[in-house]
């Protein structure tokens, strides 16, 4: 039984690098998405260090902005696909527990929902 149930958190587990690239390589015929996942994974150790190289601060000890981080790649999107007017991340677990993105009329993207990130984030912690 246990087994079944990491079968199921593995199926609801989404790198935010494998979505990203998906959208970039898809990005000519997308204007809107949706993905419905329990969580939105990173490569820690590589966030921890870009983050702490940007202030300038050891990596060893220091806890990256998950949250913000997500924010800022899935706006980065609208910037590598012209064509993307909407995305939403729906957590599989409550239907209010999302986070949309999209496109104003000025063309810059806008987050709907940034206090559910937290839902998104497998470790609490960060």
């Amino acid at each position: 039984n246990n087994n079944n149930n990491n079968s199921q958190q593995e199926i609801g587990r989404v790198s935010i690098d494998s979505f990203c690239e998906f959208m970039i390589q898809h990005s000519a015929t997308l204007s809107t998405i949706e993905l419905h996942c329990y969580y939105l994974t990173f490569d820690l150790d590589k966030l921890k260090e870009n983050q702490s190289g940007k202030i300038g601060v050891s990596s060893k000890f220091y806890i990256p902005d998950v949250k913000q981080e997500l924010q800022e790649r899935l706006e980065d999107l609208f910037f590598s696909c012209k064509h993307l007017k909407r995305m939403r991340i729906q957590h599989v677990t409550s239907h209010r527990k999302f986070v949309a993105v999209q496109r104003l009329f000025h063309g810059k993207p806008h987050t709907v929902g940034v206090e559910n990130l937290d839902h998104f984030v497998e470790n609490q912690f960060l």
